[in-house]
């Protein structure tokens, strides 16, 4: 996949769309809109109803995970009822993907929240974690260095190199078992636009060069 991002250093104060332009990013609908690359039989990515302390596949294991509530996050999706649950064992990674249309020169700011249950945080094998949109990565740690039970919003902006299709795309690997898991929920893509502060500059700069081009006209 061409990678179509440049990393943003954007000088102009900027407001992101009201529409999440991923499908079911909240996973109220299981992995609708979402392609997954499992790792290993038996335990796939899954998705887990938030406070039911069931066994898998409804849950993490016998913990309640508690509704998302990072701060940071937009909020495009409500929190609704279910989350993103990456448990698997030897996963070498297991990939949970959806592709975009992005816009030539349109700046995108996106993210998601993560949050680490205690039982799997308590187990010896390493789980990496790591969030990929247009080929920039946003988000890349081991659950060790994290803290358990605790949501923790990761976000990222980048401006289009070109239009086309990018893939936004989730990669989770671990190397023993039982290892370490991750939650995910909340996950957003939206286009940003000028504030309207922003849009009044413009004019008056506008204007201004416009007043200079009339006075050298003039002289």
């Amino acid at each position: 996949m061409k990678r179509l991002l440049t990393l943003a250093l954007v000088s102009l104060p900027m407001l992101a769309s009201a529409q999440n332009m991923l499908t079911n990013g909240s996973f109220e609908n299981g992995f609708a809109g979402w392609t997954l690359a499992p790792g290993t039989l038996p335990f796939n990515a899954t998705t887990i109803t938030y406070g039911a302390a069931a066994a898998y596949p409804n849950g993490a294991f016998g913990e309640a995970v508690p509704a998302d509530n990072a701060a940071g996050n937009p909020g495009y999706d409500a929190v609704g009822e279910h989350a993103a649950y990456f448990v698997d064992d030897f996963a070498r990674p297991e990939t949970l993907t959806q592709q975009v249309s992005l816009v030539n020169g349109t700046e995108y700011t996106f993210g998601f929240d993560a949050y680490l249950p205690a039982n799997g945080f308590a187990n010896a094998g390493e789980a990496t974690f790591s969030a990929t949109f247009g080929g920039v990565t946003f988000a890349n740690f081991n659950v060790s260095a994290g803290t358990a039970q605790n949501w923790t919003h990761y976000s990222g902006n980048a401006i289009a190199g070109g239009t086309g299709l990018a893939d936004f795309v989730f990669s989770f690997s671990t190397n023993l078992s039982p290892s370490k898991d991750v939650v995910i929920d909340r996950v957003y893509l939206a286009a940003a636009v000028p504030e309207p502060e922003t849009y009044a500059m413009m004019l008056a700069g506008l204007a201004a060069m416009g007043f200079v081009a009339r006075r050298r006209r003039a002289a």
